[in-house]
């Protein structure tokens, strides 16, 4: 929940994108992003090499998201990193919807 100065108060929680309901931050970016995560590189230590190598393969976010995520920080500085020319990544929905709502 937000709060503006005036009171003012936003609730964002997770929504369907497309077809797929995430359960998760995670589930929800790799699922938006899945050519984003299999065009970048990954240290063992960020994504799990072989939850990677299964995503490759079944595209399955919940998988990834679950068995893959070894550290949620060093994931999302890496995910920063990762970021560059035409390979970027895309922001859940309600995230965004937050953040439009904070900056106005």
């Amino acid at each position: 929940m937000i709060q503006d100065p005036n009171g003012n108060m936003m609730v964002c929680y997770q929504t369907k994108e497309g077809d797929y309901q995430p359960r998760s931050f995670e589930d929800d970016f790799f699922q938006l992003n899945t050519d984003f995560i299999i065009n970048s590189k990954f240290d063992d230590f960020e994504l799990d090499s072989k939850a990677l190598k299964s995503f490759k393969e079944n595209k399955d976010s919940y998988e990834l998201a679950e068995n893959g995520v070894k550290s949620k920080a060093a994931l999302a500085i890496s995910l920063i990193l990762a970021e560059r020319g035409n390979n970027r990544w895309k922001v859940p929905t309600y995230i965004q919807e937050g953040l439009l709502w904070v900056r106005s």
